[in-house]
This record gives structure tokens, C-alpha cells and sequence, in this order.
């Protein structure tokens, strides 16, 4: 299974909006990791499902990752993928999932997870995620690589629609 495991993008500042949306800069990293997705999905079977925490900023980023990949499981949210949430807990849920997922997530519940399936890491200081970055992981059980890490901001532009 391939997990595509990503920390949601950049989000207003609280004072601006309690409900912290994505700003314009987290837009335009959805809209650049969306037009990234197909080309980097080309060759897979795809994703099965994206799943985000119910945050906001989080539900809006895979809302517009999953326009671009149309994944047979829709968008959903689950209970588990808050900051505060078990990282360990939300490890052993990918660890036993045979779909491929895209989730959307937060620090430092996702760097965490990161760290517990590539190497059993709990301090997932290994990764960098920045607002936006995403992680392709692939494995089963306990056994874990990394096959790429992107940021949005190293991705051009998407052309305007």
C-alpha cells in the first residue's frame, strides 16, 4: 500500500480567522501539490480514499488534492488525525490498511507517524513538514520506505483555470 501522507497548507493566522482556512498562500500550495498529484500517481493504482482530521485547514487542502485525483472512496473525515491525536494509534492504523491512502494531517502528529512507519521513530525529527509537504510511503506492517518528498513550493504554478 502507498500512503501519501501530508501536513495540510498554510492556514491564516488566528487573529485573522479563528477557524484558521487555508490563506492564499495555503490555496496556491493546494492548487500546486493538485497539479503534482497525477503526474506523481502516474504508473500506481492510484489512491483509494483521502481521509483528513476535520479541521478546516485540513479539510480544504485534501478537497482540493482529491478534485485532481478523483479517488473511488471520495473524502472523509476520521477520528484520530488532530495535532493532540495518538501518533502511535494512527500508525497502527496505516500499518493495517491494505488501500492507498492520501491523508491530511498536522504537526506533529505527521511527522510523527512518519518517523514510527519508516523506523520506529518517536520523535519524527527525521522529516521536515513544512505546510503542504507530502510524503509518499509505501510498505506493510513494519516494513516502511520513503519513496519521495515534495513541498509545494519547489512545483511551478499550476495553469490558471
Amino acid at each position: 500500500m502507498t500512503l501519501y501522507l501530508t501536513r495540510h497548507c498554510d492556514a491564516v493566522h488566528p487573529i485573522e480567522d479563528a477557524a484558521r482556512p487555508l490563506s492564499e498562500i495555503g490555496r496556491d500550495q493546494a492548487r500546486r501539490l493538485a497539479a503534482f498529484l497525477p503526474r506523481a500517481l502516474n504508473g500506481t493504482d492510484g489512491v483509494d480514499e483521502v481521509l483528513h482530521s476535520g479541521v478546516l485547514r485540513a479539510q480544504q487542502t485534501a478537497e482540493v488534492l482529491a478534485r485532481a485525483i478523483q479517488p473511488a472512496g471520495g473524502v472523509r473525515q476520521i477520528v484520530g488525525l488532530t495535532p493532540g491525536d495518538s501518533p502511535s494509534a494512527a500508525a497502527e492504523l496505516f500499518r493495517s490498511e491494505e488501500r492507498s491512502l492520501l491523508v491530511v494531517t498536522h504537526l506533529p502528529l505527521v511527522a510523527i507517524v512518519a518517523g514510527l512507519l519508516l523506523d520506529d521513530r518517536r520523535d519524527g525529527a527525521d522529516l521536515l513538514f513544512r505546510t503542504g509537504t507530502m510524503v509518499a510511503l509505501t510498505g506493510e506492517g513494519d516494513r516502511w520506505s520513503l519513496e519521495w518528498m515534495v513541498h509545494p513550493g519547489v512545483l511551478p504554478s499550476p495553469p490558471p483555470a
